[in-house]
C-alpha cells in the first residue's frame, strides 16, 4: 500500500504522514515500488501491518513532541484579545487562534465593541492542555497534517 492509501485509512493526508511521521525514528521503510503510468521509479509501497504497528506504538509513545508549557505573561486576571495574548507569548497569532473554539468554551470572556477579550490565565490553561504536534483536536474528522 502507498503512503497516500494508508494515510487515507488513518484519517490523515499524505503530506501529513510524509512530513511529520515518515522522518521519525523507526518509521517503516518501503518494501517495494509500484510502477506508475509516467516514467520514473514508481511509487513506494509499504507493508500495512508495519505501518499500523508503528502508528500504534507512536500513539502510546512518551517521545511524542508535546508543546512546551506556557507561563502566564503578566496579570492572570487581565482580559486581552487572542492576538494580544499571542504577542505577549511571542508566538504567531495562529498558534492561539486555532484553539478559539476550545478557548470560547473554557475561558472567561467579555465583549468589548467588536472584539472579544479573554481572561489571560484561562487562555494559557487551554493552551497548556494541547495534545501536541500531529495530534488532532477532532481525529475522527481530521484530514490535515496537525500541528506539527
Amino acid at each position: 500500500m502507498t503512503l497516500a492509501e494508508w494515510a487515507e485509512t488513518v484519517g490523515r493526508t499524505e503530506d501529513s504522514v510524509r512530513n511529520h511521521w515518515r522522518p521519525l525514528p523507526g518509521f517503516p521503510q518501503p518494501v517495494g515500488r509500484r510502477p506508475s503510468a509516467s516514467p520514473g521509479p514508481g511509487v513506494a509501497i509499504y507493508a500495512r501491518a508495519e505501518l499500523d504497528a508503528w502508528r500504534a506504538q507512536w500513539e502510546v509513545s512518551r517521545d511524542k513532541p508535546a508543546p512546551e508549557r506556557l507561563a502566564v505573561p503578566g496579570d492572570p486576571d487581565e482580559y486581552l484579545t487572542l492576538g494580544a495574548i499571542a504577542r505577549r507569548l511571542g508566538v504567531d497569532g495562529r498558534t492561539v487562534t486555532q484553539y478559539r473554539s476550545l478557548i470560547d468554551q473554557a475561558a472567561a470572556s467579555e465583549q468589548h465593541g467588536q472584539r472579544r477579550r479573554y481572561r489571560l490565565a484561562d487562555v494559557i490553561e487551554v493552551l497548556n492542555t494541547r495534545a501536541g504536534r500531529g495530534v488532532s483536536l477532532t481525529p475522527e474528522v481530521d484530514r490535515r497534517r496537525t500541528h506539527d
